[in-house]
Order: C-alpha cells, then sequence, then structure tokens
C-alpha cells in the first residue's frame, strides 16, 4: 500500500543519511544540537529578563559558539572517515562525487545543502558580531569580579562614563583589536591562575597611543579659551572651616597666531622625556624642540650620564602624561569628604567630621567588610565622649557613617590593595608630584635656562577666602595665601610633601 502511494520504504530514506551513522558525526551532531540549542534558550531567557548578567553574555556569545563549530567540523569528518572505512572493508565502492539536476534527489540535496550552509552563515556570522561587539563592551570589560572592581566602578563614576572601555584601550581598526585579545590571554590565564599582581600597575604599557585615541575628541591645538575653575574646601578643624579657591586655568594657545601658549603648550610642541621609575615620577632628562631650536634640561640634583641617555628609552609627551587618569579616578579621603561637605551629603555643621571622616576613609582594612565596621567604629568613637554632640547630632553621626561607608566603596579596594595613593594623578601637583616632576627649578641647560617652578605659568588665582568671610579677588591673579599659616614655607616645599591626600 506503501508503495502504491509513492512512499519509499524506510530502509531507503536512511539510506540518504546512511554515512552519518558513525560516532564522530554522531558526536558532532550532538555538539551542534547543544549549541544551538541553549545558545536559543540562553538568548531568549536574556531577552525575557531585559539584560541579564555578564555571565549571561559571557556563555551565550563566547561559551556556546564553539560548541556549534565544533560539531560541524566533526560532521563531514566523521562522514569522510566512515567512507574510508567502508571501502577499505569491500562493503562500499570507492565513492566518487557526481551531481545531476536533472535528477530530484540531486536537486533536494543541492537545496539542502544551500539552506543548511545559509542557516549556519547567519547563525555563526550574527554570533560573530555580536561577541565581537560583547567583548568590547564596559559590561565584558568589567566581568573579571574583584580583579577589575577598582576599574570598572570608579570608570561608573568617572567624566568618561559613557566613554566604553575599548574606545581608549583598544580604538578603531582590527590590528590593535587583535593586539588587544592576544595580550588579553595572558591576563585571562593570570586571573585563572591567581597570578595577578597588586593592584594592576600602571601605566600600561601595551595602550594605543594617546594621540590616535584622545585627539579623537579633544583637539589641544585649539583649546584657546581660559577656563574658570573653583575648588571648594573644608578645613579639618572643629568647625570644618569652608573655604574656596577660584583659578582661571590658561589651557589654551593661539595657534592662528602660531604662538601656542597654556598648559597644552607641552602638546603644541615636541617634548620628549627621560624617567627613571616605572610611574614616571622621576624625570631627570627633559628635551623640547620648538621648530629649529632643540633644548636639553638636566636635574641639577640627580644627572644622568650619557650612557643612560643613550639607552634608557625616551617618552614623547602626549595627553595621559598629566592627565593619566582620566576614567579610573580614585579619590583621597581629603578630596572625598570634601566633597561631601560641600554638596551636605554629610552635615557640615557636624563638628569635626572633615578629619574624623578623611581619618576614617584613610584607615588600613583587610576587607569592604571590615572597612564597613571600621568606619562605622572610627566615627562613632570620636563622638561617644562628647555627650552634648551625640545629643544634638545623633542622625547626622549615623547618615555621615552610612554615606562615607559608600563612598568607600567606590574609591577603596582592599583586595587589590587599591586606592588613591597607589594610583597617583598627575593632573596638577596636590596629592602627588604631577607638575613638579619637570617644573621644579631644578631642569637646567647648559646655558642655564631652567624649567620654572612657576604656577602662575598655568593658572591664576582670581579669587581666594573663606565661604562666607573675607574673599579676596582680583582678576589679574592674587598671591597665594595657605589656608593655615605656615609662613613661606609653602613657596620653598611641594604640595604633596605635606598633602598626602589624608
Amino acid at each position: 500500500m506503501a508503495d502504491q502511494e509513492g512512499e519509499r520504504p524506510k530502509s531507503d530514506r536512511m539510506k540518504r543519511f546512511e554515512l552519518l551513522y558513525n560516532p564522530m558525526s554522531l558526536i558532532g551532531l550532538a555538539f551542534c544540537g547543544f549549541g544551538l540549542g541553549m545558545i536559543i534558550i540562553f538568548t531568549a531567557i536574556d531577552y525575557m529578563t531585559g539584560g541579564g548578567t555578564p555571565y549571561m553574555g559571557v556563555i551565550t556569545l563566547m561559551v556556546l559558539p564553539p560548541f556549534f563549530a565544533f560539531g560541524l567540523i566533526l560532521v563531514p569528518i566523521g562522514v569522510v572517515r566512515y567512507q574510508r572505512r567502508l571501502h577499505k572493508s569491500g562493503t562500499k565502492p570507492k565513492p566518487h562525487l557526481t551531481l545531476d539536476l536533472n535528477l530530484p534527489r540531486h536537486r533536494g540535496y543541492v537545496i539542502l545543502f544551500v539552506f543548511l550552509t545559509f542557516v549556519t552563515i547567519c547563525v555563526i556570522g550574527t554570533l560573530s558580531y555580536e561577541g565581537y561587539h560583547y567583548t568590547e563592551s564596559v559590561e565584558f570589560c568589567g566581568s573579571c569580579h574583584s580583579v577589575m572592581d577598582p576599574q570598572s566602578i570608579t570608570h561608573q563614576n568617572s567624566p568618561h562614563a559613557r566613554v566604553s572601555c575599548a574606545t581608549c584601550h583598544v580604538g578603531a581598526g582590527a590590528g590593535w583589536y587583535v593586539k588587544s585579545k592576544l595580550s588579553g590571554l595572558y591576563q585571562v590565564y593570570s586571573v585563572m591562575a591567581k597570578k595577578y599582581p597588586k593592584p594592576i600597575p600602571t601605566p600600561i604599557h601595551n595602550l594605543r597611543p594617546a594621540r590616535d585615541i584622545c585627539e579623537e575628541c579633544h583637539w589641544p591645538d585649539f583649546f584657546i579659551d581660559n577656563k574658570m575653575m573653583t575648588e571648594n574646601y573644608f578645613l579639618p578643624d572643629d568647625d570644618n572651616t569652608p573655604g574656596a579657591i577660584t583659578l582661571m586655568m590658561i589651557i589654551g594657545g593661539q595657534p592662528e597666531f602660531g604662538v601656542p601658549s597654556g598648559i597644552h603648550w607641552h602638546i603644541a610642541n615636541e617634548v620628549s622625556y627621560i624617567a627613571t621609575d616605572e610611574e614616571k615620577d622621576e624625570i631627570p632628562w627633559v628635551q623640547v624642540k620648538r621648530g629649529a631650536e632643540t633644548k636639553v634640561y638636566q636635574s641639577s640634583d640627580s644627572p644622568l650620564t650619557e650612557e643612560q641617555i643613550n639607552t634608557l628609552p625616551r617618552h614623547v609627551m602626549d595627553c595621559m602624561d598629566c592627565h593619566n587618569r582620566p576614567a579610573h579616578i580614585f579619590g583621597s579621603p581629603g578630596e572625598l569628604m570634601n566633597q561631601l561637605l560641600f554638596t551636605k551629603k554629610v552635615d557640615p555643621d557636624l563638628p569635626r567630621i572633615r578629619q574624623v571622616g578623611a581619618e576614617a576613609l584613610a584607615g588600613e582594612y583587610e576587607s569592604t567588610l571590615d572597612a564597613e565596621e571600621g568606619i562605622g567604629r572610627a566615627i562613632t568613637e570620636a563622638y561617644e565622649d562628647d555627650e552634648d554632640v551625640l545629643a544634638e547630632y545623633k542622625q547626622e553621626i549615623h547618615n555621615a557613617i552610612e554615606i562615607i561607608r559608600e563612598v568607600y566603596k567606590e574609591n577603596f579596594f582592599p583586595f587589590m590593595k587599591t586606592r588613591w595613593d597607589s594610583h597617583s594623578i598627575n593632573i596638577g601637583h596636590k596629592n602627588s608630584p604631577g607638575c613638579f616632576r619637570c617644573h621644579d627649578d631644578n631642569h637646567e641647560t647648559e646655558a642655564g635656562d631652567t624649567i620654572k617652578r612657576d604656577c602662575n605659568q598655568c593658572h591664576i588665582i582670581v579669587a581666594q577666602g573663606e565661604q562666607g568671610g573675607d574673599i579676596m579677588y582680583n582678576p589679574r591673579g592674587l598671591e597665594f595665601e595657605h589656608p593655615e599659616d605656615i609662613d613661606e614655607e609653602w613657596k620653598e616645599e611641594n604640595c604633596n610633601e605635606c598633602h598626602t591626600g589624608e
């Protein structure tokens, strides 16, 4: 009856795929089915949950596709091996490929092959495209748990929070993408084998040149407008005395007249230097080229020998030599408390809280949990003997503890031994040498020219004083007055020698 209706016996239908009935091809089909099925399931879960977690992306786009691809490779290899085995045993003649599109059976094979090839290309192409973009995402870069927490969390709170990690760390182009992924293989191994250093050292040596990245958005030759900046601070005294200093930052130049000036003069001209330490804090040799003129400055404190000048690496100054932490800023205790008091997240009327909070943040803690307990204990103990303050500011003390704990989690990472003093900021010169690495009056040419230690080259103080008190103002510039009376000591020592950030 089946033959009368035109149906082929079941055994005939199975003969079409008999070469697939070998262990290797069946295993390949199992891998294909598992990989594709799980990709569909995880994609559906990701869609229904509105984004899922980093683990979902890693599994869907990086773990499962290799199963599918590996299965596709095993299937034809298994068929070829099985054919050869049948030929050697005499069961089947030596296979010959014949294709006759006049035969319905052959046309069916071609249509099936084209359809499966199209589906495979679509699946692999889509997964490759999505996988490429996923490996460039902030979510992927921060997925290494606590190892990358310092970088991931501070990036989310930085001025570059909307700029993806790959935009700066990799940039455009296939070449740098491949380089970054090859260097990333060792990083993956380091995480798995727990061989990573604590903290993660900077600067990173295999980054794309800053001029290729930063200047896609920032064009230093045409930073020609001065910028007014006000720094609000609170003194570490009983009254948390507020103060402010307003600076006119001379950030630009005058390229239309061919006279680059201001802070970005360093980029408009070719400035190269030799550093004798990994962090580039010790810079004893500087060379400046301005047109046909070249000047070489040597530190009188630690001049380099001719051999050192010829053998040590030279660095051409770029954005990252000053803006070395544009997206991963670890706030110091003093700076963080100034921000909290200025925004009134912590009540500035709470006596001594500027100093108490900074000391609590600067404590040495083994873990974030230990820090939560330590911060609460330190602030509570600071007021436990003052009944009047406890009676009047009980709620304010409780709020201060909670806010300072949250700020700690965003800037201090005990597990990775990472905080403000492990990663200094070179933009400025308050808590780290910064500008004074070169501008110290000690770098001289043979002719006696020096790199001046003159702050007015980069900024002019236009206003300074206590908030609510007497404010000094002069648009032509004021001489700096230290908020606390330290005589002329501020002129003789660098700021960071006293201001450690605590």
